[in-house]
């Protein structure tokens, strides 16, 4: 995890002309005034499937992650921007991973990582994770694209 680092969506509702219809997930220029951290939901797809994502932007919620949220989530699944590694100290159940490269396509995913454990992939430039359960996850080459950005 990076501290105080930002999320910027290419392609998502800015106000700045037509998006390219592609979405990429990369850091956000420092700007010369402080803005907000907020962390918003965003809808995110993948072949056929449109998941609610919980974009963690603000140090807290990516230092808390999922812990807290395991029995009652507030979305499918959250995404950590500019983020290469995850940890699961003090978690009580497995969580499942997809490492996202720079062009939007997963690079590698782990399913079932046990709590008190770390991984990391350096390739990686954002990461999503869900507690971990039998529903479909996201598959190595497959490609996400952010459909919609919610209310900050």
């Amino acid at each position: 995890m990076m501290r105080g680092t930002a999320a910027h969506i290419d392609g998502a509702p800015t106000g700045r002309g037509a998006s390219s219809g592609i979405s990429r997930i990369h850091p956000a220029p420092r700007p010369h005034t402080a803005a907000p951290r907020a962390d918003r939901v965003v809808l995110v797809a993948c072949a056929s499937r449109v998941m609610t994502v919980l974009v963690a932007r603000r140090f807290v919620t990516r230092l808390r992650g999922l812990i807290g949220r395991e029995r009652a989530p507030l979305c499918d699944c959250l995404l950590f921007p500019a983020c290469s590694s995850v940890h699961t100290w003090g978690m009580r159940r497995p969580i499942d991973l997809a490492f996202v490269d720079e062009r939007n396509r997963v690079i590698e995913t782990v399913r079932r990582l046990p709590p008190g454990r770390m991984v990391r992939c350096s390739r990686a430039c954002a990461v999503l994770e869900r507690v971990s359960s039998e529903s479909p996850w996201f598959a190595v080459g497959s490609r996400i694209r952010v459909v919609t950005l919610g209310c900050r």
